[in-house]
């Protein structure tokens, strides 16, 4: 059975792809013999391009290499003007060959190797998708032995606030301070992703001396002390129970944000 599309077609009981018929194909390459629709790989670049990147600025679609990577199909991506998402040097490699501009290459992966990440740093290849705190610092000492600076600021308005604070907390852990001091470090963050981060950081920060600068009582709630200010006063020091039950500036601040049922917990 064949889904048929313009692309692809039955005729006189015959498979035709790009108008041209499946049979003589598998004649000429032999069998088993896979066939990708450049009409139809086309007509998808299209639309993003007239959907995403004609119709919003700063828009830049993606195209997915671990999906089909090769050089032909790379050079209809560049026509449209798509980004490419590589996860290897070698596609990297496929990418600039076809004339890619490496701005419009993003590296990513959860296992790059050194060697993969200068390849592509020395390429200029500037948008690395960093999956754990090690790579961070991996990163800033190949960039530097390259004399390449601030690579991951770079490009801050491809950062969301709350990603641009969460690279920010990962550059601190990596460093493996002794104080670290959270100034509103998780405001640009949904209460869910807040509470997860927290929870993820215990691990990181365990041994250590934790300041947190917030005005969100769920970011402090668990700590071991709060100092509540007021017009640059403190109006209260104690654990969250202690001031719940005796510090009414705490509790207005608490329960315009929190439930009942969600301080007590």
């Amino acid at each position: 059975m064949v889904l048929q599309t313009e692309f692809a077609q039955i005729k006189n009981n015959n498979l035709y792809i790009d108008d041209v018929k499946a049979t003589d194909l598998a004649e000429k390459y032999g069998t088993p013999l896979y066939v990708m629709s450049e009409g139809h790989i086309r007509h998808q670049f299209n639309k993003l391009k007239t959907k995403m990147i004609d119709k919003y600025e700063n828009t830049l679609p993606l195209f997915a290499s671990k999906s089909f990577s090769c050089l032909a199909i790379y050079k209809v991506a560049k026509e449209y003007g798509v980004g490419i998402d590589c996860v290897s040097a070698g596609e990297i490699s496929v990418a600039l060959k076809a004339g890619f501009d490496p701005k419009k290459i993003y590296f990513h992966g959860n296992n790059k190797l050194p060697s993969e990440i200068e390849y592509a740093l020395s390429n200029g290849v500037e948008n690395l998708i960093i999956d754990n705190f090690h790579e961070i610092e991996l990163v800033q000492e190949i960039a530097q032995k390259l004399n390449i600076t601030e690579v991951l600021n770079k490009y801050p308005y491809q950062v969301s606030g709350g990603q641009k604070q969460r690279l920010s907390i990962a550059r601190a852990i990596a460093r493996n301070p002794e104080i670290y001091i959270f100034d509103d470090s998780f405001s640009a963050l949904d209460y869910k992703t807040d509470y997860k981060l927290r929870k993820d950081l215990k691990e990181y920060t365990k041994d250590t001396t934790s300041i947190i600068v917030a005005q969100r009582i769920g970011t402090v709630m668990n700590a071991d002390k709060i100092l509540v200010l007021e017009d640059g006063e403190c109006v209260g020091i104690g654990t969250h129970k202690e001031l719940m039950k005796n510090c009414s500036v705490y509790q207005e601040i608490a329960y315009s944000q929190l439930s009942k049922e969600e301080l007590e917990s």
